[in-house]
């Protein structure tokens, strides 16, 4: 019997999203023997490979190393100022992460079986999506399409210059003196701590009471000591209102709202305050509403369409 050709007939599976819950989607399903078309409008190996895991912990098992030489004498050495390149252990970081992409590969999925189209999904019917000019046509469906980052609404924000998780590892070029990091969750907390290790003054700015929202207080108070005795600035009940950048290049957030300092050196500020080189937002949203399709939340399932 013939095999249909890629794009052509009905796939057992069509996958959205080649980040790791798509790849590991599309593996599996043609190495059981299922045809498979992936979708990917962006990068190959999605948030993991390039802007999450991959080159964060490459940095942050670069920050560890340089807070272990710090703390020597815990070890019985001679206490000792650790010596290195924020630029190097920037190149050792991209260094990783190319090492791992042939692994989240186009060539290496096509090699699998799995047909790979590159653009944005449209959903067309219950039946078919639409990729550029091709329309592809499933049994089932995956959407994994993960999240994406979003700017929040502050005024003046377009005026500054700013990273989010998906700019920093590729655009940052030179170690910054200062920065302010908008957002407590995980991401804005371990990177906070990574970049305090290699030298950089970092400050957390977080609307609520409390690092990792979603955490027990004892984690989170846990972790804000940890942070503030490592040097990091946390600032509370923070709700960022407008941007502004100096002539130096400085960025500076006014802030609204005002908190008493607490037990644990965090306060709240009500003016332009401790101005930063750059700012980096770190809040998410979902793809979702780019795929034309009205969709439940992350987890959920019907009979023919999964959401990761």
């Amino acid at each position: 019997m013939k095999s249909e050709s890629k794009g052509e007939g009905t796939y057992n599976v069509v996958v959205i999203g080649a980040g790791t819950a798509g790849l590991v989607t599309a593996a599996g399903t043609v190495g059981l023997g299922g045809r498979v078309a992936l979708i990917e409008r962006n990068k190959m190996g999605g948030d993991c490979l390039n802007f999450g895991c991959v080159p964060s912990k490459a940095l942050i098992s670069s920050a560890r190393l340089i807070r272990r030489i710090r703390d020597a004498e815990k070890w019985g050495l001679d206490r000792q100022d650790p010596r290195f390149a924020f630029e190097r252990i920037f190149e050792r970081m991209r260094n990783c992460r190319s090492q791992i992409a042939p692994n989240d590969s186009q060539e290496r999925f096509e090699s699998l079986g799995v047909d790979v189209f590159r653009g944005e999904a449209k959903f067309l019917s219950p039946d078919e999506v639409q990729v550029g000019d091709e329309i592809l046509r499933g049994k089932n469906f995956v959407i994994a399409t993960g999240s994406r980052a979003t700017i929040p609404n502050i005024a003046g924000i377009e005026t500054v210059q700013f990273f989010t998780n998906e700019t920093i590892f590729d655009e940052l070029s030179a170690k910054p003196e200062s920065m302010i990091i908008l957002g407590g969750g995980p991401i804005g907390c371990e990177l906070a701590q990574t970049f305090s290790r290699i030298g950089v003054d970092v400050t957390i700015l977080q609307r609520g009471d409390q690092l990792l929202p979603k955490e027990d207080r004892d984690v989170a108070h846990f972790l804000e000591r940890r942070l503030v005795g490592e040097g990091v600035r946390i600032v509370k009940n923070a709700d960022a209102h407008s941007a502004a950048a100096s002539d130096a290049g400085k960025v500076a957030l006014q802030l609204l709202g005002r908190q008493p300092r607490n037990d644990r050196g965090s306060r709240s500020v009500s003016e332009s305050d401790r101005p930063a080189e750059m700012t980096f937002f770190f809040r998410r949203a979902s793809h979702c509403d780019r795929t034309n399709t009205e969709l439940t939340e992350p987890g959920s399932e019907s009979r023919r369409c999964c959401v990761w």
